[in-house]
C-alpha cells in the first residue's frame, strides 16, 4: 500500500495532458489578445469621431458669431469657387474664409512669412471689404496676427463646403443663410470622393477604418444690416 502511494505520488503528466493544458493557455492567450485589439479599435474610432465632432461645433460657433456680427452679404458674389471641388472663399464683409478641399489640396497656399507654401485648410482672416474675394490669386499673403486656422489639431480637413441664402428681409435688413459643411479625420486614401465623401468600407481600406470619421454639419446663420456698424 505504501509503494502504491508513492507511485502515484511520483507520478508526472501525460504528453497528452501537457497538450491539452498548452492549447487552453494559447486559446485564452489568443481570446485575451483580440478582445485588447477589439478595445483597442473601439477607443481609437471614438477618439476620431470625437475629434470631428469637437471641430464642427467650434467651426458652427464660429461662423454663426461671424456672420451674425455681419451686414447681409450676396452669397453669389461673396462665395467665390476657383473649383468647387478643390476649395473656396466665403466673405462676409470683415472676416473671410478659405479653405482647401481635403487635406492635401494645395488650391489655396500661405504666402509671405507665414508658413509659405504650406496648404490650407481652413482659414479665417480679418478681412475687410472682402478683398480677398475680389483677389484671383491663390497665395493667402496676410498678417498673421489676423489669421486663425480652424482645423489645425490632427488631419482634418473640408471635404464639402456649401452655402446658400434661404430669406432675404429688405424691410428688416436681415438675411438667413444655410450652411453645410463636412468635415473628415482621415488620409486622404481613406475616403471616398463623391458627391457625399465617406469612409471607405472595410473591403475596400481597412487600414484606416479605426481613424476614419466624416460628418456632415448643417446649421442656419442670420446676418443683419445692423452688424458691423
Amino acid at each position: 500500500m505504501i509503494q502504491h502511494r508513492n507511485h502515484m505520488r511520483n507520478r508526472g503528466f501525460t504528453i497528452i495532458e501537457l497538450m491539452l493544458a498548452m492549447a487552453f493557455v494559447s486559446l485564452l492567450l489568443l481570446s485575451i489578445a483580440i478582445t485588447v485589439m477589439q478595445v483597442g479599435a473601439i477607443y481609437n474610432k471614438g477618439v476620431t469621431l470625437k475629434s470631428v465632432n469637437q471641430a464642427g461645433r467650434i467651426i458652427i460657433t464660429d461662423m454663426k458669431r461671424t456672420i451674425g456680427d455681419s451686414q447681409v452679404f450676396d452669397v453669389g458674389r461673396a462665395t467665390t469657387y476657383s473649383s468647387q471641388d478643390r476649395g473656396g472663399r466665403l466673405c462676409t464683409g470683415t472676416y473671410s474664409y478659405i479653405w482647401n478641399i481635403g487635406r492635401y489640396e494645395d488650391l489655396y497656399k500661405y504666402s509671405g512669412s507665414s508658413n509659405p507654401g504650406k496648404p490650407i485648410r481652413l482659414l479665417k482672416i480679418k478681412d475687410n471689404g472682402g478683398q480677398s474675394c475680389i483677389s484671383t490669386s491663390s497665395n493667402i499673403n496676410f498678417d498673421s496676427a489676423k489669421m486663425t486656422e480652424l482645423l489645425s489639431v490632427g488631419d482634418l480637413a473640408v471635404q464639402d463646403f456649401r452655402i446658400n441664402g434661404l430669406t432675404n428681409d429688405a424691410a428688416t435688413g436681415r438675411a438667413l443663410y444655410n450652411i453645410e459643411i463636412t468635415i473628415s479625420n482621415a488620409e486622404t486614401a481613406a475616403i471616398i470622393e463623391t458627391v457625399s465623401p465617406q469612409c471607405k468600407p472595410p473591403s475596400q481600406d481597412a487600414t484606416y477604418q479605426n481613424y476614419c470619421a466624416v460628418n456632415k454639419f448643417v446649421f442656419t446663420a442670420q446676418a443683419d444690416d445692423k452688424g458691423g456698424r
